[in-house]
């Protein structure tokens, strides 16, 4: 059989259609099997199974059902392989309504693996490594629709922790998967191909990053809040990254770009750190000057503050706020004079800076709301104990004193103090 016809027959397959009643049978015991394994296994079952066309023709095998099921399909079936070729082979051929219905599934919906399945398929199916970095930038960012979709919805707290995890899981591995092929993409002689797959994860990835900061605020603390802040750094870091590598293939020549783009890409990186730097400047100034209880060195305003452990984080978030600030002019001096890598350094050091300032915001407001709950605590306390002090009966030596009847003696000093004096 040569390639043209291997080809036809691949063709044929897609007019296959599977046998209602065994689809019906063995929906459930599917769903089950890509949610314990699929999931896990699915790379390494797709490495596994990849066979060349070259391979089939020089076996002189005949592409058929039979050579994806085995005579004992129950069997298959409960092997994450057999699972993942049924999916496959379903998503291949008359799957395209299912594939489709699973598209606004969420964590938890009957078909939601089915669209993660699909998805991996799609991309074992991509020849090219830059084609599939870009998937999952693309499928990274259908996460990201998903968790905001879960936030809204009005679901129960530990049903969207639940929901939250799993999607940012899958975040994860989308996002790092781009990032480790656009790695290796990098260090070959590909150099344009790297710098196109390092524009689009930046462009999409510095998105997601933002969408997960207004996600931050919106879940509950404790664990959901810190899995999808260690999501927004992940996005954060992996848009720089793509970014160092656009800088970088420029400066070398290898890949560069016209002058306005490579300057106008700078350019929004600077005012992205610069809005971030404006943001922690006005919440630094509104609890100076809002604050009235102490005096701290440094600052020449008045603040409140109960403790100098406190005091001392507010300082730091503004030394470390005014850094930033140099950083980031330090970076448009560099940029006029063409250091272009020595100015993305200087932009990157600026936001890190920020990230510090604004952490130790964040710990001077906790520990301004610890000492203010100590102090109203300290407050009620005593006040309970003057309470309780003012309403204490006299002791018994003034009782009797005050009880005793005046004797002759006593009623005569009484009469001398009572006299008026000459």
């Amino acid at each position: 059989m040569n390639d043209n016809q291997i080809l036809k027959t691949i063709k044929k397959l897609k007019k296959v259609e599977p046998n209602k009643k065994w689809l019906t049978r063995n929906r459930d015991l599917l769903m089950a099997v890509v949610e314990e394994d699929v999931r896990r296994n699915a790379e390494q079952i797709t490495n596994k199974v990849d066979v060349s066309a070259a391979e089939t023709s020089n076996k002189k095998e005949k592409i058929s059902l039979g050579a994806f099921f085995p005579s004992n399909n129950t069997l298959m079936l409960l092997r994450p392989a057999g699972a993942f070729l049924s999916i496959s082979i379903v998503v291949l051929t008359s799957g395209i309504f299912t594939v489709s219905a699973a598209q606004d599934t969420l964590p938890g919906d009957t078909l939601y693996n089915v669209k993660l399945v699909s998805e991996k398929v799609q991309k074992a199916l991509t020849p090219s490594e830059e084609e599939k970095a870009k998937l999952d930038i693309t499928f990274a960012g259908k996460r990201i629709d998903e968790l905001e979709q879960i936030i809204a919805e009005p679901e129960s707290d530990e049903i969207k922790a639940e929901q939250v995890e799993t999607v940012l899981q899958e975040f994860e591995e989308n996002v790092n998967s781009a990032n480790e092929t656009l790695t290796e993409i990098s260090q070959t002689e590909d150099h344009e191909e790297a710098t196109l797959l390092a524009q689009d994860i930046d462009e999409k990835v510095s998105d997601y990053a933002d969408a997960l900061e207004v996600a931050v605020e919106k879940v509950e603390e404790g664990d959901t809040q810190d899995i999808v802040a260690a999501a927004a750094t992940l996005a954060d870091e992996t848009a720089e990254a793509s970014f160092n590598v656009i800088i970088e293939k420029h400066v070398s020549g290898d890949a560069p770009l016209p002058d306005h783009e490579i300057a106008g890409k700078i350019g929004e990186k600077i005012s992205d750190v610069s809005a971030l730097l404006e943001t922690v400047d006005e919440q630094i100034d509104n609890l100076i000057n809002t604050s009235t209880d102490a005096l701290i060195e440094g600052i020449d305003t008045t603040i409140a503050s109960s403790t100098a452990t406190s005091s001392e984080t507010l300082i730091q978030a503004k030394d470390q706020k005014d850094t930033a600030e140099l950083a980031l002019e330090e970076a448009k001096e560099l940029i006029e004079s063409d250091d272009l890598t020595e100015a993305i350094s200087k932009i990157n050091e600026g936001k890190d800076l920020i990230d510090a300032a604004q952490d130790s915001v964040d710990d001077f407001v906790e520990e301004s709301e610890q000492e203010d709950t100590m102090l109203e605590n300290s407050d009620e306390a005593q006040a309970e104990e003057d309470i309780a002090t003012s309403t204490e009966p006299l002791d018994e030596e003034t009782d009797n004193e005050e009880d005793e009847p005046l004797t002759k003696d006593d009623d005569e000093i009484v009469a001398v103090e009572a006299s008026p004096q000459t």
